[in-house]
Protein backbone atom coordinates (compact mmCIF):
# COMPACT_ATOMS: atom_id res chain seq x y z
CA UNK A 1 0.00 0.00 0.00
CA UNK A 2 1.36 3.41 -1.12
CA UNK A 3 1.69 6.04 1.71
CA UNK A 4 -0.69 9.05 0.82
CA UNK A 5 0.02 12.43 2.35
CA UNK A 6 -2.89 14.39 2.52
CA UNK A 7 -2.37 18.43 1.80
CA UNK A 8 -4.33 21.06 3.32
CA UNK A 9 -6.46 22.98 1.80
CA UNK A 10 -4.97 26.13 3.34
CA UNK A 11 -1.44 25.60 2.76
CA UNK A 12 -1.90 26.84 -0.71
CA UNK A 13 -4.11 30.21 -0.52
CA UNK A 14 -1.42 31.32 2.70
CA UNK A 15 1.37 30.17 0.22
CA UNK A 16 -0.40 32.09 -2.94
CA UNK A 17 -0.54 35.20 -0.09
CA UNK A 18 3.33 35.46 0.71
CA UNK A 19 4.23 34.99 -2.69
CA UNK A 20 1.76 38.11 -4.22
CA UNK A 21 3.82 39.95 -1.23
CA UNK A 22 6.79 39.16 -1.92
CA UNK A 23 6.24 40.10 -5.63
CA UNK A 24 4.61 43.29 -5.05
CA UNK A 25 7.39 44.47 -2.49
CA UNK A 26 9.77 47.70 -4.06
CA UNK A 27 12.91 46.17 -5.71
CA UNK A 28 15.44 47.71 -3.52
CA UNK A 29 17.99 48.99 -5.51
CA UNK A 30 21.82 49.98 -4.27
CA UNK A 31 22.44 54.01 -4.51
CA UNK A 32 25.83 55.07 -5.84
CA UNK A 33 27.88 57.16 -3.35
CA UNK A 34 30.23 59.93 -3.83
CA UNK A 35 32.76 57.65 -3.36
CA UNK A 36 31.56 55.07 -6.21
CA UNK A 37 31.88 57.91 -8.59
CA UNK A 38 35.38 58.72 -7.49
CA UNK A 39 36.52 55.64 -8.11
CA UNK A 40 35.32 55.15 -11.22
CA UNK A 41 36.72 58.45 -12.32
CA UNK A 42 39.96 57.10 -11.20
CA UNK A 43 40.21 53.78 -13.21
CA UNK A 44 38.94 56.35 -16.22
CA UNK A 45 41.75 58.57 -15.77
CA UNK A 46 44.28 55.64 -15.56
CA UNK A 47 42.98 54.69 -18.90
CA UNK A 48 43.34 57.76 -21.29
CA UNK A 49 39.77 58.56 -20.75
CA UNK A 50 40.15 62.50 -18.94
CA UNK A 51 36.91 63.23 -20.02
CA UNK A 52 34.97 60.28 -18.78
CA UNK A 53 37.01 61.13 -15.34
CA UNK A 54 35.72 64.60 -15.20
CA UNK A 55 32.24 63.28 -15.77
CA UNK A 56 32.34 61.12 -13.01
CA UNK A 57 34.29 63.70 -10.79
CA UNK A 58 31.12 66.02 -11.61
CA UNK A 59 28.47 63.64 -10.61
CA UNK A 60 30.98 63.15 -7.13
CA UNK A 61 30.21 67.05 -6.20
CA UNK A 62 26.74 66.94 -7.26
CA UNK A 63 26.68 64.19 -4.81
CA UNK A 64 28.98 65.69 -1.95
CA UNK A 65 29.72 69.22 -2.77
CA UNK A 66 32.48 69.58 0.01
CA UNK A 67 34.04 66.38 -1.09
CA UNK A 68 37.90 68.07 -1.89
CA UNK A 69 39.19 64.36 -3.13
CA UNK A 70 36.54 65.02 -6.13
CA UNK A 71 37.47 68.94 -6.65
CA UNK A 72 41.21 67.77 -6.99
CA UNK A 73 40.52 64.29 -8.65
CA UNK A 74 38.93 66.46 -11.64
CA UNK A 75 41.43 69.61 -11.44
CA UNK A 76 44.08 67.05 -12.44
CA UNK A 77 41.66 65.66 -15.26
CA UNK A 78 40.97 68.92 -16.20
CA UNK A 79 44.58 69.64 -16.66
CA UNK A 80 45.38 66.38 -18.91
CA UNK A 81 42.46 68.18 -21.09
CA UNK A 82 44.41 71.32 -20.84
CA UNK A 83 41.87 73.49 -19.27
CA UNK A 84 43.97 74.49 -16.62
CA UNK A 85 41.58 77.62 -15.70
CA UNK A 86 39.30 75.27 -15.30
CA UNK A 87 41.31 73.39 -12.65
CA UNK A 88 42.14 76.53 -10.87
CA UNK A 89 38.60 76.66 -10.15
CA UNK A 90 38.34 73.30 -8.76
CA UNK A 91 41.51 73.80 -6.73
CA UNK A 92 40.44 76.80 -5.60
CA UNK A 93 37.23 75.09 -4.02
CA UNK A 94 39.04 72.40 -2.67
CA UNK A 95 41.07 74.90 -0.87
CA UNK A 96 37.98 76.21 0.31
CA UNK A 97 37.06 72.97 1.83
CA UNK A 98 40.66 72.13 3.40
CA UNK A 99 42.67 75.16 3.61
CA UNK A 100 45.25 74.20 5.61
CA UNK A 101 46.60 71.84 3.02
CA UNK A 102 49.89 72.43 0.98
CA UNK A 103 49.13 69.95 -1.76
CA UNK A 104 46.49 71.88 -3.08
CA UNK A 105 48.05 75.31 -2.93
CA UNK A 106 51.06 73.53 -4.66
CA UNK A 107 48.26 72.09 -7.36
CA UNK A 108 46.85 75.85 -7.88
CA UNK A 109 50.39 77.09 -8.54
CA UNK A 110 51.26 74.45 -10.99
CA UNK A 111 47.89 74.99 -13.19
CA UNK A 112 49.03 78.91 -12.80
CA UNK A 113 52.24 78.42 -13.94
CA UNK A 114 50.85 76.50 -16.63
CA UNK A 115 48.85 79.54 -17.80
CA UNK A 116 51.95 81.95 -17.44
CA UNK A 117 50.71 83.71 -14.42
CA UNK A 118 53.73 83.50 -12.62
CA UNK A 119 52.83 86.44 -10.06
CA UNK A 120 49.66 84.22 -8.80
CA UNK A 121 51.62 80.71 -8.86
CA UNK A 122 54.41 82.74 -6.36
CA UNK A 123 51.68 83.15 -4.47
CA UNK A 124 50.22 79.93 -4.09
CA UNK A 125 53.95 78.50 -3.68
CA UNK A 126 54.82 80.61 -1.14
CA UNK A 127 51.32 79.89 0.81
CA UNK A 128 52.47 75.79 0.72
CA UNK A 129 55.76 76.83 1.62
CA UNK A 130 54.69 78.46 4.51
CA UNK A 131 52.50 75.27 5.37
CA UNK A 132 54.82 72.82 4.75
CA UNK A 133 58.92 74.09 4.28
CA UNK A 134 59.78 70.60 4.16
CA UNK A 135 58.56 69.93 0.29
CA UNK A 136 61.92 69.97 -1.81
CA UNK A 137 59.24 69.35 -4.80
CA UNK A 138 57.82 73.02 -4.09
CA UNK A 139 61.00 74.84 -3.79
CA UNK A 140 62.03 73.68 -7.02
CA UNK A 141 58.74 74.15 -8.71
CA UNK A 142 59.03 77.86 -7.15
CA UNK A 143 62.39 78.27 -8.27
CA UNK A 144 61.66 77.18 -11.98
CA UNK A 145 58.84 79.98 -12.17
CA UNK A 146 61.81 82.41 -10.46
CA UNK A 147 64.23 81.74 -13.81
CA UNK A 148 61.00 82.47 -15.59
CA UNK A 149 60.55 85.41 -14.39
CA UNK A 150 64.24 85.88 -15.10
CA UNK A 151 64.89 86.07 -11.34
CA UNK A 152 67.79 83.43 -10.98
CA UNK A 153 69.18 84.98 -7.92
CA UNK A 154 65.99 84.11 -6.45
CA UNK A 155 65.97 80.60 -8.26
CA UNK A 156 69.68 79.83 -7.49
CA UNK A 157 67.91 80.29 -3.40
CA UNK A 158 65.06 78.22 -4.01
CA UNK A 159 67.33 75.35 -5.56
CA UNK A 160 69.84 75.12 -2.95
CA UNK A 161 66.93 75.08 -0.39
CA UNK A 162 65.60 72.46 -2.22
CA UNK A 163 69.02 70.60 -2.10
CA UNK A 164 69.12 71.32 1.59
CA UNK A 165 65.87 68.87 2.02
CA UNK A 166 67.07 66.45 -0.61
CA UNK A 167 69.47 65.44 -3.19
CA UNK A 168 67.46 66.04 -6.10
CA UNK A 169 69.05 65.95 -9.92
CA UNK A 170 66.67 68.56 -11.18
CA UNK A 171 67.36 70.90 -8.25
CA UNK A 172 71.10 70.52 -9.61
CA UNK A 173 70.64 70.85 -13.08
CA UNK A 174 68.27 73.86 -12.52
CA UNK A 175 70.37 75.57 -10.10
CA UNK A 176 73.33 74.55 -12.51
CA UNK A 177 71.31 76.18 -15.59
CA UNK A 178 70.68 79.35 -13.06
CA UNK A 179 74.57 79.89 -12.60
CA UNK A 180 75.56 79.56 -16.16
CA UNK A 181 73.24 82.44 -17.21
CA UNK A 182 74.63 84.47 -14.30
CA UNK A 183 78.31 83.57 -15.51
CA UNK A 184 79.32 81.41 -12.87
CA UNK A 185 80.42 78.91 -15.45
CA UNK A 186 82.52 76.56 -12.60
CA UNK A 187 79.44 76.58 -10.08
CA UNK A 188 77.28 75.88 -12.99
CA UNK A 189 79.94 72.94 -14.12
CA UNK A 190 79.40 71.48 -10.74
CA UNK A 191 76.15 71.84 -10.14
CA UNK A 192 75.44 69.91 -13.54
CA UNK A 193 78.21 67.07 -13.04
CA UNK A 194 76.36 66.22 -10.02
CA UNK A 195 72.61 66.27 -11.45
CA UNK A 196 74.23 63.83 -14.05
CA UNK A 197 75.75 61.44 -11.46
CA UNK A 198 72.48 61.51 -10.08
CA UNK A 199 70.67 61.14 -13.25
CA UNK A 200 72.75 60.31 -16.38
CA UNK A 201 69.75 60.52 -18.48
CA UNK A 202 68.88 63.93 -18.23
CA UNK A 203 69.14 65.35 -21.63
CA UNK A 204 68.44 68.94 -20.41
CA UNK A 205 71.35 68.69 -17.90
CA UNK A 206 73.82 67.21 -20.16
CA UNK A 207 73.00 70.02 -22.95
CA UNK A 208 73.62 72.79 -20.26
CA UNK A 209 76.97 71.34 -19.38
CA UNK A 210 77.94 71.11 -22.97
CA UNK A 211 77.32 74.58 -22.93
CA UNK A 212 78.99 75.28 -20.29
CA UNK A 213 82.47 73.39 -21.36
CA UNK A 214 82.25 76.10 -24.68
CA UNK A 215 82.42 78.49 -22.94
CA UNK A 216 84.93 77.24 -20.98
CA UNK A 217 86.85 76.07 -24.52
CA UNK A 218 86.59 72.71 -23.32
CA UNK A 219 85.54 72.29 -27.13
CA UNK A 220 85.78 68.32 -27.43
CA UNK A 221 83.50 67.82 -24.09
CA UNK A 222 80.99 69.98 -25.32
CA UNK A 223 81.00 67.84 -28.32
CA UNK A 224 80.64 65.11 -26.09
CA UNK A 225 78.08 66.33 -24.25
CA UNK A 226 76.28 67.83 -27.27
CA UNK A 227 76.10 64.35 -29.00
CA UNK A 228 74.96 62.28 -25.64
CA UNK A 229 71.98 64.50 -25.34
CA UNK A 230 71.19 63.69 -29.15
CA UNK A 231 71.33 60.43 -28.46
CA UNK A 232 69.19 61.25 -25.49
CA UNK A 233 66.66 63.17 -27.39
CA UNK A 234 66.92 62.59 -31.36
CA UNK A 235 64.48 65.82 -31.14
CA UNK A 236 66.27 67.92 -29.03
CA UNK A 237 67.18 71.13 -32.30
CA UNK A 238 69.33 72.90 -30.02
CA UNK A 239 71.52 70.11 -29.26
CA UNK A 240 72.21 69.71 -32.94
CA UNK A 241 72.50 73.35 -33.05
CA UNK A 242 75.36 73.67 -30.37
CA UNK A 243 77.41 71.05 -31.68
CA UNK A 244 77.63 72.94 -34.83
CA UNK A 245 78.83 75.85 -33.46
CA UNK A 246 81.30 74.20 -31.67
CA UNK A 247 82.55 72.18 -34.64
CA UNK A 248 82.32 75.19 -36.81
CA UNK A 249 84.36 76.60 -34.03
CA UNK A 250 86.96 73.69 -34.53
CA UNK A 251 86.90 74.14 -38.25
CA UNK A 252 84.96 70.86 -38.78
CA UNK A 253 82.36 73.15 -41.78
CA UNK A 254 81.15 69.85 -43.40
CA UNK A 255 80.29 68.26 -40.01
CA UNK A 256 78.78 71.92 -38.48
CA UNK A 257 77.01 72.03 -42.07
CA UNK A 258 75.21 68.65 -41.49
CA UNK A 259 74.39 69.71 -37.58
CA UNK A 260 72.77 73.01 -38.77
CA UNK A 261 71.16 71.19 -41.35
CA UNK A 262 69.19 69.08 -39.27
CA UNK A 263 68.81 71.32 -36.52
CA UNK A 264 67.01 73.85 -39.69
CA UNK A 265 65.14 70.82 -40.20
CA UNK A 266 63.65 70.69 -36.42
CA UNK A 267 63.16 73.82 -35.95
CA UNK A 268 60.82 74.41 -39.21
CA UNK A 269 59.07 70.84 -37.91
CA UNK A 270 58.67 72.27 -34.61
CA UNK A 271 57.44 75.74 -35.72
CA UNK A 272 60.21 77.35 -34.14
CA UNK A 273 61.15 80.18 -36.60
CA UNK A 274 63.72 82.11 -34.74
CA UNK A 275 66.03 78.93 -34.64
CA UNK A 276 65.41 78.42 -38.21
CA UNK A 277 66.20 81.43 -38.52
CA UNK A 278 69.36 81.52 -36.81
CA UNK A 279 70.71 78.15 -38.37
CA UNK A 280 69.85 79.62 -41.94
CA UNK A 281 72.40 82.53 -40.96
CA UNK A 282 75.06 79.78 -39.65
CA UNK A 283 74.30 77.44 -42.67
CA UNK A 284 75.05 80.78 -44.95
CA UNK A 285 78.52 81.09 -43.73
CA UNK A 286 79.41 77.84 -43.99
CA UNK A 287 78.75 77.63 -47.54
CA UNK A 288 82.04 76.30 -49.42
CA UNK A 289 84.81 74.02 -48.51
Amino acid sequence: MSIKIAVSARVVPVFAIVLCAFLAAPVVQAQITAEDFIVRAEQRAERGDYQGAVEDFTSAIRLEPTNADAYVGRAYARSELKDYRGAIEDFTQAVGVNPTSADLYLGRAEMRAALEDYPGALVDFDQAIALDPTNAEVFIARAEVRAALNDDPGAIADFTQALGLQQHAGAFAGRGAARSRQGDNAGALDDLNRAIGLDPRNAEAVKERGAVRFRLNDNQGAIQDFTTAIGLNASDADSFFNRGLVRQTLGDRAGARQDMGSALDLYNRQGNAAGAQSAREILADLQGP
